[in-house]
């Protein structure tokens, strides 16, 4: 009967196997390009022009504001009143803002509304009571009137 190896000489004989595998994975890839050449890639020299950055101009960053001062400059003039409150509610604080007022506004209105039923719920009781208490005040009311 044949003996398994040990772990330990398992993992020896796995280290050895896969680095067979590496080195000849190497060895196909260094013939392959001794054997058939590939062309250059046209790309090649395009990359290699990109690569060579020149040094920035002094005024790059003064360029660069002026630009973007003339470009904010022109958007506000060109923008029209839909376009400015767009511009504002594109801003979440802003939006959410408005969310929030237009919430606790609906709660004011809301709130007035259901004092002012109350007010002439509370009216209307008061009425009914002083008629029960006095029935003849109804047709004293009416006798007094022109």
């Amino acid at each position: 009967m044949r003996r398994l190896p040990s772990p330990i000489a398992r993992g020896k004989i796995h280290v050895i196997f896969t680095g067979v595998i590496h080195f000849g994975a190497k060895l196909t890839r260094f013939f392959s390009t001794l054997i058939m050449p590939s062309a250059p890639d046209p790309l090649d020299p395009l990359l290699d022009h990109w690569s060579e950055t020149p040094d920035p101009s002094p005024r790059l960053a003064s360029e660069v504001w002026r630009r973007i001062a003339l470009a904010e400059e022109t958007h506000h003039e060109a923008m029209g009143f839909w376009a400015g409150v767009e511009a504002w509610f594109s801003r979440p604080p802003f939006a959410a803002m408005f969310v929030a007022f237009c919430a606790l506004l609906g709660l004011f209105f809301a709130e007035v509304r259901v004092n002012h039923q109350q007010r002439e719920r509370s009216t209307q009781l008061a009425r009914s009571y002083l008629q029960l208490i006095d029935p003849l005040l109804k047709t004293d009311r009416i006798a007094r009137s022109p």
